[in-house]
């Protein structure tokens, strides 16, 4: 049967919704597919009634029966809209529709999950870092730095923070102790990790460097980087560094080889700043300084 053919068709849909979505509509996807599912059962036991109606019964009888599973069907078709219209607000959720704001003090320039409904957000200008809780979208605390210029900010571990501005890193504890600094060779404004332990910044215009504890794990470097701004890491540890001035992205190996370098006209936008990959999913994003433009991407 066409109705079959269709719900099949869009329980594939919702499966790939399903291993693409954010973990915190995961069961709402899954009671969809299980709602399909039920929809083609019921389906195909029609299907199967009247095909013993038609190969044994009278004209009578058949007449009966698709009259009979033909109002059913009327009610099956107008559950499926509604399934289908709560899906299109999932996904209109998950792609772009603004849920919640929150004012913050000027030049807010990087945030950081902290905990899984906490961020930490740096502020440029005001030299702080502001808590805030992400479920119910209100600050929690700030952290005043008076001497120290905040620009890219990194979650390290449970008790510390790595700060960038342009030719230093900062590691800081949680509650604001200074713990160590590192100089660098310019162009470190952002900063990011991989798995808590290592830190991955600018290291002047046309490189990038790696760092575990207090050995370099690599330094990338190559002409057709050109100031590097923002760093992602993708599900499988590869890592993207936005070329701003070479517009550019250079992905590369977690141990700092060149995989490829795309274009940023690839995406419609003019000089790429910020990356942010989604957790354990292969789509991000990337902002344009010069438009303010966001546009999310996904990796192949």
């Amino acid at each position: 049967m066409v109705v079959i053919d269709h719900l099949n068709k869009l329980e594939e849909k919702i499966k790939f919704d399903l291993a693409s979505s954010k973990k915190h509509v995961v069961m709402k996807f899954t009671d969809e597919i299980n709602t399909f599912s039920s929809y083609k059962s019921v389906s195909a036991n029609w299907q199967s009634v009247l095909n013993v109606f038609i190969e044994q019964g009278s004209d009578q009888q058949c007449l009966m029966e698709v009259n009979r599973i033909g109002s059913k069907m009327t009610i099956l078709e107008k559950d499926m809209d509604e399934t289908i219209k709560k899906m299109k607000e999932m996904t209109i959720n998950l792609n772009g529709k603004l849920l919640q704001a929150l004012a913050v003090e000027k030049y807010p320039l990087d945030i950081t999950q902290v905990y899984r409904t906490q961020v930490a957000i740096s502020t440029y200008r005001s030299n702080k870092i502001l808590f805030v809780d992400i479920s119910e979208m209100k600050l929690i605390r700030k952290l005043d730095f008076s001497d120290l210029p905040v620009y890219g900010l990194c979650y390290a571990d449970g008790n510390s923070f790595i700060i960038s501005d342009g030719s230093t890193l900062t590691w800081v504890r949680s509650k604001g102790e200074i713990i160590k600094q590192k100089p660098t060779r310019g162009n470190s404004f952002y900063v990011s990790t991989s798995d808590m332990k290592d830190c991955i910044y600018g290291d002047g215009d046309n490189s990038v460097s790696c760092v575990v504890g207090n050995r370099t794990k690599f330094t990338y470097t190559n002409e057709q980087l050109s100031s590097p701004r923002g760093i992602g890491i993708d599900f499988e540890g590869n890592i993207y560094i936005a070329g701003w001035s070479s517009k550019n992205i250079h992905q590369i190996t977690d141990d700092g080889n060149l995989i490829r370098t795309i274009p940023i006209d690839t995406f419609g936008i003019r000089r790429p700043w910020t990356i942010r990959f989604a957790p354990n999913i292969n789509k991000f994003v990337v902002t344009c300084s010069f438009s303010g433009k966001v546009v999310l991407c996904e990796t192949s």
